[in-house]
């Protein structure tokens, strides 16, 4: 009678090792889609209400065709490291944004904040809103405009 027992042991032994290779892949992904993707699963929406700034101009560019967004710094000054709230749902961290400089971000890049996950291109959505959060609050950015050919 023990022998079943062993038998089906390492029969489920050799499984998970098969098993294991396969998520190996998941070591695949690089540093940063993981912090994205850890930050993403804490982020929570600020309750204080969008703001306009002189300091901190920013327009977005939605270019559908090829499923990403661009961020322009319309000002002299520099955008600090910064978080981008896509229809007050999704994330992307940024890094500093010089000043008259641009950040793009891909729609699968855009990830749905808290523990359920997925992102902007997965749901389907159509980019409706954008805003910035800083380290001094959450600002409306302008836009989105539709990016033609």
């Amino acid at each position: 009678m023990r022998a079943i027992p062993t038998i089906t042991l390492g029969l489920l032994g050799s499984g998970l090792l098969l098993v294991g290779c396969t998520t190996q892949e998941v070591a695949n992904v690089g540093a940063e889609p993981r912090e994205q993707i850890r930050y993403a699963a804490t982020a929570k929406y600020p309750t204080t209400p969008a703001q306009a700034s002189e300091r901190i101009q920013m327009a977005a560019v939605d270019d559908v065709e090829n499923d990403k967004v661009t961020l322009m710094n319309l000002s002299d000054n520099a955008v600090p490291p910064s978080t981008a709230w896509i229809n007050g749902a999704y994330v992307y961290q940024l890094p500093t944004i010089p000043p008259r400089g641009m950040a793009e971000m891909k729609y699968a890049e855009l990830l749905m904040a808290g523990p359920n996950g997925g992102s902007l291109k997965s749901s389907g959505q159509a980019v409706r809103k954008v805003e910035l959060q800083t380290h001094e609050g959450l600002f409306t950015v302008q836009g989105p405009s539709k990016k033609t050919k």
